[in-house]
């Protein structure tokens, strides 16, 4: 048996133990940065060839959790971790998907080399590279409905982590820029519909096309997630901006819901999920005013895009 070190929140090295064989994915022992080192030393994934073991960030580093951000007409916004819990546990309060296509929008952002690239300048002395920054992200994403679902401990339980750390061992560096193509509905129905053995042994189907995939699950000139209601949208976008670029001015906005609602536009899935259920416009404005704004402004996004 052999062992790779992993930092843990307290700056200990735990081992990893792996088993000598052709299936295994370590071969060399790999050392983390102290605050009395910054060398780091990383071994090689037999499987994928001469590709470094990635650094989990998102176990190592309190921070990068909350290095999430979303895209609102051209504005780009941080996306608190409590947000994307919050929504991942509201997906499995009831029979339907209650994850709005900003979530999944988020969760692409989230996962591009720029984000990467944006936590990279802001911890220059972390010896990490894009690749560690993107699968550590996807660790996160993946882990935290895992999590949920399965009843899980919070910091993520060592058998499912070393499971997935191995398994996004395998995808390449240049794979990385694909990411965001990740089939997060697909993932979210598996975790409904299935144990977390069987969960698991689907990921790589929900990977993009690499040759690791079972097979190719995306259809041409579509894209992954759910089908966004565009004509929705665009009545959201029309009511809304009849009142001008002052539509999120309280007595607007509140006259903005009320001919939503007279229009007989469906509010959000998820909103009559709440603690307190907002199944109209004006009464989620009561209870969340920040998601219903957030909610016309991406419909006004949307509707303004080809």
């Amino acid at each position: 048996m052999r062992t790779r070190g992993l930092l843990d929140r307290n700056g200990l090295v735990c081992p990893i133990l792996s088993t000598e064989g052709p299936d295994s994915l370590i071969s060399e022992t790999r050392e983390f940065p102290t605050a009395a080192g910054p060398h780091l030393k990383t071994g090689k994934n037999q499987t994928a060839g001469e590709k470094t073991l990635f650094v989990n960030l998102y176990v190592q580093k309190p921070d990068f959790g909350e290095h999430n951000f979303a895209d609102f007409l051209d504005r780009i916004e941080t996306v608190e971790a409590i947000y994307i819990r919050k929504r991942i546990q509201e997906c499995y309060s009831g029979k339907e998907d209650p994850i709005e296509p900003y979530f999944f929008a988020m969760m692409r952002l989230t996962l591009s080399s720029g984000t990467a690239a944006a936590y990279i300048r802001t911890h220059p002395n972390l010896p990490i590279t894009e690749r560690d920054c993107c699968l550590s992200k996807l660790f996160q994403f993946l882990y935290v409905p895992l999590e949920i679902r399965f009843g899980l401990r919070q910091q993520p339980e060592w058998e499912t982590r070393v499971t997935l750390e191995e398994l996004l061992d395998f995808l390449p560096g240049d794979f990385v820029s694909r990411l965001p193509e990740f089939d997060w509905s697909s993932f979210f129905e598996d975790t409904r519909k299935h144990d977390i053995d069987t969960v698991v042994s689907r990921l790589r189907a929900r990977l993009p096309s690499t040759g690791m995939a079972q097979a190719e699950r995306k259809t041409p000139g579509r894209k992954r997630g759910p089908k966004e209601d565009i004509p929705r949208h665009k009545r959201i976008a029309s009511i809304a901006l009849k009142r001008g670029q002052n539509w999120r001015d309280d007595e607007c906005l509140r006259q903005v819901c009320d001919d939503l609602d007279r229009s007989g536009i469906k509010v959000s899935p998820m909103w009559p999920k709440w603690k307190t259920p907002a199944r109209s416009f004006s009464r989620a404005l009561l209870e969340r005013k920040h998601e219903v704004i957030k909610a016309i402004q991406y419909s006004i996004d949307r509707a303004s895009r080809p």
